[in-house]
C-alpha cells in the first residue's frame, strides 16, 4: 500500500474540522452529564422521588374507581388501604383514617360522607421544604395535578 504526500482539498478540511468539533461536543456533553449527576444526586431512601408520589396517587385513583365500581362509594384511607385491590410500591404509615406518611410526604384521602366524592393530595411533609418538590392532588375525576408551592420556581433558579 503507497501512501501519497498531499494536502487536503477544501472539503476534506472542513469535514476535518467538523469531525473534530463533533469530537470535542461529544466530549464536553459527556462531562457535563457526569457533573449534573454529581450535582442532583438521587433521592434517599428516606425521600419519595417523583416518579414514586405519581405512581402512588395513580394508584390511590385507581383503587378508588375499583372500589365506586363495585360499591357505588368512595372511601377514606382507612378503608383504601385495607382493600386488596390498592397495592402501593411504597409504605404508607396510616396516621389516622383519612391520613397517612409515605417517607418525606403526607397523604390525604379523604371521602365526602355519602361516599360520592373524594379528595386524594400527596404533599411534602415538610414546610417549607428543601428543593421544591411537586405535590400531587386528585378526586373523583381521576384527573391527577401537580403543583409546587408559591416560589418554589424563584427560589430554584
Amino acid at each position: 500500500m503507497r501512501l501519497e504526500n498531499r494536502s487536503l482539498s477544501a472539503e476534506e478540511q472542513i469535514m476535518k474540522t467538523g469531525v473534530m468539533q463533533g469530537c470535542a461536543l461529544a466530549c464536553i456533553l459527556m462531562v457535563g452529564s457526569t457533573l449534573v449527576g454529581f450535582a442532583c444526586p438521587p433521592k434517599t431512601g428516606n425521600q419519595l422521588s417523583e416518579d414514586e408520589a405519581l405512581g402512588l396517587v395513580r394508584n390511590v385513583v385507581t383503587g378508588e374507581l375499583t372500589i365506586f365500581m363495585k360499591n357505588q362509594v368512595y372511601v377514606s384511607l382507612d378503608e383504601l388501604l385495607q382493600h386488596p385491590s390498592f397495592r402501593p410500591k411504597v409504605n404508607v404509615t396510616k396516621t389516622d383514617r383519612n391520613y397517612g406518611t409515605v417517607k418525606d410526604y403526607r397523604i390525604s384521602v379523604v371521602a365526602s360522607a355519602d361516599g360520592k366524592h373524594y379528595s386524594a393530595e400527596l404533599t411534602p411533609a415538610s414546610d417549607p421544604h428543601p428543593g421544591c418538590p411537586a405535590a400531587f392532588f386528585s378526586n373523583e375525576h381521576a384527573t391527577i395535578y401537580k403543583a409546587k408551592a408559591l416560589g418554589c420556581y424563584e427560589a430554584s433558579k
